[in-house]
């Protein structure tokens, strides 16, 4: 057994200690209907060996934009059922801000960037919800998949990008793999290779880029959970981004995992009937879409209102839920409860006396993320396993 794998195996008694200082409640995935038993049938037959890959997309706000929560939740799926591949990458630092830290990108190319939160967006924005623009007609970036190196070597994989305005536009990847164009364009360049790599360089010329993603994946049987967030994200971002919902079907989701709701129980012009019709038209884009893969909503952790040094519990986040229960119940999709699952009323300041919560009583830290995502899997794993 190599190094990783040790301290994959160690890490639930590492990373969760607190777990006994809790008094968690029922973990359970509800509302598991004839769409979620679409995932049970699919990981089924790969634990049959009868499929080579399970897809998952994990996408929300600022709780998964650092990857601290899908991360856990990925390494579990893969130590249990099998690493299929990173899936979704996104070089975050190029765009100024936090991602995930199994991967690294570096460039001398000057980006500029955009975020599904500021609207009118300053340019197309891929289904990360963040996008980076180059602000030169020539360029280049490296990521490194090092970090990780046991579970992250890639052999295949696609770039998501659009050329803007190319008068003999090129885009580059490995020096071996290339499009050219003459008018601008929204396109996937498949690359793929005979042994494992960790880097991946991509580079282009004759017209600004603005990058979308990467997808990335292995030859091996098993899972790839991809997973993007954005900080300050609500439902109404990811729905009036119209690349949100095209770029779906390119990652071939078995299981789609919405996490969102924090940000509209702070949002100031927040109405129960815009955020239920907000939250149907999301749902019907994305089972009109994606009309075989499961959907999982998650419901939002406890937050609360600091106002002179004192919390004060954030009720919104109630009516939030029980929306997003009943906008789930109608079209079929299941539902993770956070609220309930952490130990329901005044969980959060709990797990705050434990360690686990950031000062503003909304995030979380490290630790705590991480045992949320130890929870997302335990809930999803029995319910696949009590099929």
């Amino acid at each position: 057994m190599n190094l990783w794998s040790v301290l994959i195996v160690f890490l639930p008694v590492i990373a969760f200690g607190q777990r006994e200082q809790l008094s968690l409640g029922t973990n359970t995935i509800e509302n598991t209907g004839e769409l979620f038993n679409n995932f049970r049938l699919k990981m089924d037959s790969l634990n049959k060996g009868a499929l080579q890959k399970v897809r998952i997309l994990h996408i929300g706000d600022s709780h998964i934009q650092p990857d601290n929560l899908s991360g856990i939740t990925r390494k579990r799926f893969q130590t249990t059922y099998g690493n299929g591949g990173r899936g979704l990458i996104f070089p975050y630092t190029l765009a100024k801000t936090n991602g995930p830290k199994d991967f690294s990108a570096t460039s001398a190319t000057a980006w500029s960037n955009s975020w599904i939160i500021n609207y009118p967006h300053k340019f197309t924005i891929g289904l990360p919800g963040i996008g980076i623009k180059s602000t030169t007609e020539t360029g280049a970036f490296s990521l490194d998949l090092r970090k990780d190196s046991v579970i992250n070597p890639y052999t295949k994989g696609f770039l998501l990008y659009s050329l803007n305005d190319p008068k003999n536009g090129s885009v580059t990847i490995n020096n071996e793999f290339s499009k050219t164009y003459s008018q601008p364009h929204f396109d996937t360049l498949a690359f793929q290779s005979s042994k494992p790599l960790s880097r991946l360089d991509v580079s282009f010329s004759g017209a600004s880029m603005t990058l979308h993603g990467i997808y990335v994946e292995n030859d091996k049987q098993g899972v790839v959970y991809n997973s993007a967030g954005v900080a300050g994200a609500r439902y109404r971002d990811y729905l009036r981004n119209d690349f949100f919902i095209k770029q779906m079907p390119l990652f071939n989701p078995d299981m789609v995992i919405v996490s969102l709701g924090t940000n509209e129980s702070y949002d100031p012009s927040f109405t129960e009937e815009v955020f239920r019709q907000i939250v149907d038209s999301m749902f019907t884009m994305i089972h009109s879409t994606l009309p075989h893969s499961s959907v999982l909503i998650t419901l939002p952790s406890e937050n609360y209102r600091l106002k002179g040094g004192v919390a004060s519990v954030n009720q919104r986040i109630l009516i939030i839920s029980g929306i997003l229960r009943e906008e789930s119940i109608k079209h079929g999709f299941a539902v993770w409860d956070l609220y309930e699952t952490m130990g329901g009323e005044g969980c959060m300041l709990e797990w705050k006396k434990a360690g686990l919560v950031n000062e503003d009583h909304i995030h979380y830290l490290r630790k705590g993320y991480n045992l949320q995502g130890e929870l997302l899997f335990e809930a999803l794993d029995k319910t696949l396993k009590d099929q």
